[in-house]
């Protein structure tokens, strides 16, 4: 789930467990917008993607040349929405 923290201007990515305790937080600022693969989450903010486990630990970032405003995760590859375009990176 994601929350809007108006205390901090920025947004909360929280992943609750099965017994909808404990959830695991992550603080983003300027999120664009979130992707889930096989229980990857992938954040897309400013001109970064990152990765994170189930528990929100990071697993890897991947910086992109430009600003994107959209991303989807499939078959190993994060497809952006670029300003007229569709990128793919392999991930």
């Amino acid at each position: 789930m994601v929350f809007n923290d108006s205390g901090s201007s920025g947004d909360v990515l929280a992943v609750y467990d099965k017994d909808i305790s404990a959830p695991a937080e992550l603080y983003i600022d300027k999120l664009t917008n979130i992707c889930e693969d096989n229980g990857i989450c992938y954040v897309l903010s400013g001109n970064k993607l990152s990765s994170y486990n189930s528990k929100l630990q990071p697993l890897k970032e991947y910086e992109l040349d430009d600003v994107y405003s959209d991303v989807v995760v499939m078959n190993g590859y994060a497809y952006l929405l670029g300003y007229n375009e569709v990128q793919r990176i392999a991930l």
